[in-house]
């Protein structure tokens, strides 16, 4: 009996077989593209576009395409401070607790980062587990503060003023005396310098080469030791690794979103650089390894050093080293290409006197051109170098998100009404928009950097509380104890190449490399990519919007003058 009945309802099934199959396509459709994201998805009461609440793609199109940062923009200016980017993705904007909250606070990183490794091993940036994370950082944490850095029985402060020293010295023989025109740092094809060559003095030099060439020298000398390092700013020959380097960075969506398809999207000229890139950096700390650094016994050891004293691995060791040396010098010369940008802009003119003022009160006029600033301590006081740093950081700013996942609910307010965003949620705020809050930063997409200093209406009291509310939402260098291990030194790198520069030179954007907008018609710099045709500056400058922003172009040519 009960044999019939199932031979009845299989014979019922093969008589309606393809009515059943639309049946529960169907189904699954509706339940996935209605009854899911509009009923039962957790982030169902988290506002943004259909498509985003649905499905990863847009996501992941906006950042294959290089549009992300500025698309989340979008989203937030439609929707409100917080936003969904796919089914189980979020972004935060506006409000500083959620700073607090991800990053200082400390929400686990995910899957994105895992794929940051170097030579098949895991590093501080890409480890995932919070407490490893920390077990690294512990080996090394010391060799990173602004103390040790300081301190003069350390090497720190000798590579810094000694490259510095070289720096100055290269725009003095490249720029003024036009002995070493920069031609071979061309990176574009279709700018033309050819008329430079006639020049005797003020020749251009493309200064995001230039201050990669400085951020790679010091970065490598203090991880590997002043002898062990690199001399791209003596030896321009040594300089196509940065080219290489920026290859590699072009593939963080492949990387990071897509690593089945790495392989496939990078061509045989990206993969050649990365094998360059890796024997480049095996080459390096292969020697450091023989020659140890002869420093004083009282000395630090240089990183390397630090990590191979604690039994860490070789390749583990290496991976780390190698995550330094490119975010050591990345983003400490897309800051030092805006800021020399800015203050030599028409409409900054004034700005870049001031600067220098500041720096004769300081330091008194340089007495020759071989005198050089080497007070880290008094440098790092100037007030109007300090806003200007601020200003450049928070305009300028480095990384595109910080990624992190929910651990545990989190409670976000959404027009009033708490929603409960779930554990394993990819969260992020977005620095570039953290900046921009206009109730905290009025007209934000401006540079300047006088909101950094006390105006004449304010008590010091009023003062420092406004500059302390500034700083809730600024996140440059990220936040919490995963925030960038180098920040000491890049700030202080850059701050003393800005003063030595501007105490012996004046700046301008040579004319040579595009059309130089004068004062009464500029505007602001962009984020994404210029018009095609248009050869002014500010077209020139616009930021890519990359995980790590810099020049679309790479370049940013600037004329040098004796002061």
């Amino acid at each position: 009996m009960l044999s019939e009945i199932l031979l009845s309802v299989y014979t019922e099934i093969q008589g309606h077989h393809q009515a059943l199959v639309s049946v529960a396509l169907l189904v699954f459709v509706v339940y996935n593209l209605i009854v899911y994201p509009f009923f039962v998805s957790p982030l169902r009461y988290v506002p943004g576009p259909y498509l985003h609440r649905i499905s990863r793609i847009p996501s992941l199109q906006a950042q294959r395409k290089f549009q992300w940062v500025g698309r989340v923009h979008e989203l937030h200016k439609r929707y409100g401070p917080v936003v969904i980017l796919t089914p189980t993705s979020v972004n935060c904007n506006g409000d500083p607790n959620h700073i607090q909250n991800i990053y200082v606070k400390n929400m686990p990183k995910g899957q994105f980062y895992e794929s940051f490794r170097f030579h098949g091993e895991v590093n501080m940036f890409a480890e995932t587990d919070n407490a490893r994370h920390l077990a690294y950082k512990k080996i090394v944490l010391g060799l990173y503060l602004k103390s040790a850095i300081f301190n003069p029985k350390n090497t720190t402060r000798d590579i810094l003023v000694g490259k510095v020293r070289e720096l100055v010295h290269q725009i003095y023989k490249a720029s003024i005396l036009g002995q070493q025109p920069d031609s071979v740092a061309t990176v574009s094809p279709s700018v033309g310098l050819a008329h430079e060559k006639d020049k005797k003095s003020g020749v251009g030099i493309n200064v995001h080469l230039l201050f990669a060439s400085l951020a790679m020298d010091v970065v490598a000398a203090f991880e590997l030791g002043k002898e062990n390092g690199t001399s791209l700013l003596l030896d321009s020959k040594q300089r196509p690794i940065v080219d290489q380097l920026r290859k590699m960075s072009s593939m963080v969506f492949w990387t990071t979103r897509m690593p089945r398809f790495w392989a496939w999207a990078a061509g045989s000229a990206i993969r050649n650089a990365c094998t360059e890139i890796e024997n480049w950096q095996v080459a390096l700390y292969e020697r450091a390894e023989k020659h140890t650094s002869q420093n004083a016994p009282e000395s630090n050891l240089t990183t390397l050093e630090t990590f191979r004293k604690s039994a860490l691995s070789t390749l583990k060791a290496y991976s780390n080293i190698s995550d330094n040396l490119i975010a050591g010098h990345d983003t400490t010369s897309t800051q030092l290409t805006y800021m020399c940008y800015e203050l030599s802009r028409p409409v900054h003119q004034k700005i870049q006197a001031r600067l220098r003022d500041e720096l004769i009160q300081a330091f008194g006029s340089p007495s020759t051109k071989e005198a050089y600033i080497e007070d880290l301590e008094l440098v790092d006081q100037l007030p109007f170098l300090e806003a200007l740093m601020q200003e450049n950081l928070r305009v300028h700013s480095p990384p595109g998100s910080h990624y992190r996942v929910t651990d545990k609910c989190y409670s976000v307010d959404i027009k009033g009404k708490t929603v409960s965003i779930p554990p394993g949620t990819e969260i992020s705020c977005q620095p570039y928009l953290m900046h921009r809050v206009p109730e905290i930063f009025s007209d934000p997409d401006n540079w300047l950097p006088d909101r950094w200093l006390q105006t004449s209406s304010e008590s010091a009291d009023e003062y420092k509380a406004r500059v302390k509310e500034m700083q809730r939402y600024m996140m440059p260098f990220g936040r919490g104890v995963r925030m960038c291990l180098g920040m000491n030194l890049a700030f202080i790198e850059i701050k003393l190449a800005l003063a030595n520069i501007y105490w012996h030179y004046e700046l301008a954007i040579s004319s040579a490399w595009c059309d130089v907008t004068p004062a009464e018609k500029s505007g602001v710099i962009k984020l994404g990519k210029p018009l095609p045709g248009l050869k002014d500056d500010e077209s020139m400058m616009t930021m890519e919007d990359a995980y790590v922003s810099h020049p679309f172009h790479d370049e940013c040519w600037l004329e040098w003058r004796e002061s």
